[in-house]
């Protein structure tokens, strides 16, 4: 089992405050949303924890830091999952159908009910 040294809090403490504008700013402009972009951060700032590597210049880490950065955050705009997700307000509206026609109706028809009515009778009839 290979033991790689840990970095000490306070180091990684003073690497995040330097780095952390620029990496989450690449991440962002890179995926286009906040959320991709605070997972590669994490992923960015993970993987320097683990690598143990040791820089001779501080512009060898800030490139490191950087091609991390657009490396993942090409690994999650190209993921699978992203290609085909698309969000609530963009997916296109998809009839719900049963395999009975009673069904349907009803479903037509609690459809059409304000919200608060909608539940109950959904949990009765289904």
């Amino acid at each position: 089992m290979d033991i790689q040294p840990q970095r000490t809090g306070g180091e990684m403490e003073e690497i995040i405050s330097r780095y952390q504008n620029m990496v989450y700013g690449l991440a962002l402009a890179k995926t286009g949303s906040p959320d991709d972009a605070d997972d590669v951060f994490q992923e960015v700032f993970l993987a320097y924890f683990q690598s143990g590597k040791s820089f001779r210049e501080e512009e060898h880490r800030k490139a490191w830091l950087l091609r991390t950065t657009l490396n993942m955050s090409r690994r999650v705009t190209a993921s699978t999952w992203r290609k085909k997700n698309v969000p609530l307000e963009e997916a296109p509206e998809t009839p719900v159908l049963f395999r009975e026609p009673e069904e349907n109706q009803v479903w037509a028809a609690l459809s059409a009910l304000d919200e608060g009515y909608r539940l109950p009778l959904y949990l009765f009839y289904f």
